[in-house]
């Protein structure tokens, strides 16, 4: 536990499904494809800075924007107020003010506010929104900013789109020239709730499972994305709810108010003040870094990648083959190495890629538009890998159609990581993650955040933090 630190930390019915593109992150229309590659220190200016003059340098220049500049300050201020003292950010310092737009928000809808450690390199990040629509802190990192994978010296005349927590587009006149992430298969109706739990304890690995009783309907509980016009059509309508201005405006009442501390500084009854903090877990021992197979390569004998679902399927087993001892999850490689952690080489794709496959198999993945897709009320069957291969082992599960409809996603990301220091399978946002942190306020469960691998790259570059109201699933298991 990290005290004085913020923010640390399926599985929908047969209709809605969770989809996963290739993940090579960066992708770019075949005109842009000569593009040189992304200089992501050039950007900097060779120094860092405090909030207040990288504000009044960037306001001055973008003078349209200088109602913001208020906000910015205080909540990147509110943040490393509690957040500066831990090992994520103790040497970091604002770097960069990257504007973010957003279908559903005139003008600019978020700050990405950059830090760096070395004057040189980008190196963490905090999502600010510019209006009340969103949460003050959207998601944070201490990794790579993901509009810096777009952007160079020559395009930063482009408008940066988000579109979620795994999905940023870069425009140029209105036509989009590069993307980062995997763009969304569909959007949620946050002001609809649905949503269904079940946990089960077995030694027989039965792969059997109640059929969930709650029937999603499109066009009611979920919209289907067709293409990246849809997409822009369907965001702006119900990303930002009401339900979600709601969450924002508490967000903003109790952890960033324009003055003064939030929850950071609380009266207690002796009329003494005492300082809240967030406490963190970290899952700890070795991570194991599984990328998705390609259609038509090693044992993916489909048409479409393997699919983020069971790619943290995956990871999530690699990690119990290795620091819990179930040596035989993860076979020993041809070339003799035990518990592989990433499948960058053939030995390792013939002893990993097997267990992607299973867990698709279970979990129903179908190929859709060259992805991998699985039905939310599927995604947790990937726990029965665990029985095929002569363990026994308890899972609790919980899907949820409207981001954070239900406590439950938030208590079993903390039954799972605070509690057992095991990793979790978490849905949001159409994408499957590896939940490998946790972060919860001292005195209120609400504000828990998970820190989530995505699965795109072999390392934690592109981890970020969820707040649990954007979760959709969360799967607990323990192996025994």
């Amino acid at each position: 536990m990290k005290k004085s630190a913020l923010f640390g930390m399926l599985l929908l019915v047969a209709c809605t499904q969770f989809s996963c593109n290739k993940e090579d992150k960066l992708t770019k229309t075949p005109t842009e494809n000569e593009q040189t590659p992304t200089n992501e220190g050039s950007l900097l200016g060779g120094k860092t800075s405090t909030i207040e003059a990288l504000s009044e340098a960037y306001f001055a220049q973008h003078t349209d924007e200088a109602a913001n500049a208020s906000k910015v300050i205080s909540v990147t201020n509110e943040f490393m107020a509690i957040n500066g003292q831990t090992d994520e950010f103790r040497n970091k310092k604002p770097a960069r003010i990257q504007p973010i737009y957003a279908y559903g928000v005139e003008g600019v809808a978020y700050y990405e506010i950059w830090f760096s450690e070395d004057n040189k390199t980008p190196k963490g990040w905090i999502l600010i929104s510019a209006t009340d629509k969103d949460y003050p802190l959207v998601n944070f990192s201490q990794g790579i900013p993901y509009s810096s994978h777009m952007l160079t010296e020559a395009n930063q005349a482009n408008k940066i789109y988000r579109f979620g927590v795994s999905y940023y587009a870069m425009e140029e006149n209105g036509r989009k020239v590069a993307d980062y992430g995997r763009m969304p298969t569909y959007i949620a109706n946050q002001d609809r709730d649905l949503e269904d739990s079940n946990s089960e304890d077995t030694k027989t690995g039965d792969k059997s499972a109640r059929k969930s009783a709650v029937e999603a309907t499109e066009g009611v509980e979920y919209m289907a994305i067709a293409d990246y016009e849809s997409l822009k059509q369907l965001y702006a309508q119900h990303y930002y709810s009401p339900k979600r201005n709601i969450a924002a405006l508490e967000m903003k009442r109790r952890i960033f108010p324009a003055n003064g501390h939030g929850e950071a500084l609380k009266r207690t009854g002796a009329n003494q003040r005492t300082e809240g903090y967030y406490q963190y877990r970290w899952v700890p021992g070795l991570r194991t870094y599984y990328t998705q197979i390609p259609a038509y390569t090693s044992v993916n004998s489909y048409p479409c990648w393997s699919g983020c679902n069971n790619n943290a399927w995956a990871g999530i087993y690699g990690w119990w083959d290795a620091n819990r001892g179930k040596a035989s999850l993860i076979p020993t490689t041809s070339t003799g190495e035990t518990s592989p952690r990433y499948r960058n080489t053939v030995a390792r794709r013939n002893v990993v890629d097997p267990v992607q496959m299973y867990t698709r198999s279970v979990s129903g993945t179908y190929c859709g538009s060259g992805t991998g897709w699985t039905y939310w009320s599927n995604g947790y069957k990937g726990v029965f890998y665990s029985g095929a291969k002569g363990y026994g082992y308890n899972y609790r599960y919980q899907w949820c159609n409207s981001a954070g409809c239900n406590v439950n996603l938030a208590n079993i990301v903390t039954e799972g990581i605070a509690n057992n220091y095991t990793p979790v399978h978490i849905g949001a946002n159409s994408h499957f993650y590896i939940g490998l942190g946790w972060s919860q306020w001292t005195d209120n469960t609400d504000w828990t955040w998970a820190y989530c691998y995505p699965g795109w790259s072999e390392n934690d570059n592109d981890n970020v933090w969820i707040w649990w109201k954007d979760m959709n699933t969360a799967t607990r298991l323990y192996i025994y």
